[in-house]
């Protein structure tokens, strides 16, 4: 069944929720799903494909788009976006998502009270859709799930999804969107094994291990093609995977080198070790060190198939925007000073 999407809310502020919020903004009125006269919710015949929207300004956005925050954090640097403000709580919520078509969380799911209210709530103001914040590796992956604890927090935010849409009767659906590792801040942090300041990186393996990853450009450009593909009868209760590049550190070090003209420090280590260390840390309470290792044993080690990622791998000018996009990071570093290494 095709979903009828103008009215969106992104809850969030962030690097995810400002890439979505600027490629939605941008989506424009060439295309509308043929809409039932009588109900003027979409049409879900098969037979019956979008059309041009010759009788909307082709100037405007696609997309009634709200932020919602936090009532300390500022208005979106995105232009012509409104601005809402919410203590988060489950009524304020519910009033927020009145009449919203979609909500769509940038909020990462360690809270889990939280991520099932936001779910309450938009079921509470009758929201059609719902999109959690699964912008990462593979939940539907037990390995993953059983190698990095916080997977294993956004399946059960998924069964909980599951759970509420079929007590619905399809009123409420949802999709997941796994995106792989966030390109830019894996670089800048150091989740990566790469020290933009130092110029050194630790490689784990051979080097060749590819995994997934996105800009948070692809990250919104992803976010885009899933509501056009609602609307077109596509991606309800589904788990799709949006792999805007599949790569490796030694493709990624290469790239780094040929853009600055000069060799780097490079350290040889073996994945395990980041498994054991990681492991070892949780055990004492050192949570975030060991997190960072136990999420490049995820990218690094062999624990899951890139099957699924390989096939959704954008490839149009794929390499120039790799390159682009380390480049982007690299006058970031230049510009602003030196960042956290992320020695782990």
């Amino acid at each position: 069944m095709a979903l009828r999407i103008r009215k969106v809310v992104v809850v969030g502020k962030n690097d995810y929720s400002t890439s979505i919020l600027h490629a939605l903004s941008h989506a424009r009125n060439d295309y509308l799903p043929k809409t039932d006269v009588n109900t003027g919710e979409a049409n879900d015949n098969d037979n019956v494909k979008a059309r041009p929207n010759h009788d909307c300004n082709h100037h405007e956005s696609l997309y009634n788009l709200t932020l919602l925050t936090r009532p300390h954090q500022s208005p979106p640097s995105v232009h012509k976006i409104h601005h809402r403000t919410s203590d988060y709580r489950l009524s304020s919520l519910t009033t927020a998502f009145q009449n919203a078509d979609a909500v769509i969380s940038t909020i990462a799911p360690a809270d889990k009270p939280f991520q099932k209210q936001l779910i309450d709530a938009a079921i509470a103001a009758h929201v059609s859709h719902f999109i959690p914040c699964e912008f990462s590796y593979d939940t539907q992956s037990s390995r993953i799930r059983d190698a990095f604890p916080p997977c294993a927090a956004r399946a059960e935010i998924l069964d909980y999804l599951e759970e509420r849409s079929s007590c619905s009767k399809r009123l409420f659906s949802w999709t997941a969107l796994a995106t792989g590792c966030p390109l830019e801040s894996g670089l800048k942090d150091g989740l990566l094994a790469f020290d933009m300041t130092w110029k050194s990186a630790t490689i784990y393996g051979s080097g060749n291990e590819r995994f997934p990853c996105s800009t948070s450009r692809g990250v919104g450009d992803a976010m885009t093609l899933l509501l056009k593909g609602l609307q077109e009868g596509r991606g309800r209760e589904e788990y799709l995977y949006r792999s805007e590049f599949m790569t490796s550190q030694n493709e990624i070090l290469a790239a780094i080198e040929s853009t600055e003209g000069k060799s780097w420090n490079v350290i040889e280590a073996e994945v395990d070790e980041c498994f054991r260390e990681g492991d070892m840390r949780m055990k004492k309470g050192f949570f975030d060190g060991a997190m960072m290792l136990l999420e490049r044993n995820v990218l690094y080690g062999e624990v899951e198939s890139t099957d699924r990622w390989e096939r959704s791998e954008i490839l149009e000018n794929r390499d120039a925007r790799l390159k682009q996009a380390i480049k982007a990071v690299i006058d970031q570093v230049e510009m602003n000073g030196k960042l956290d290494c992320g020695c782990a």
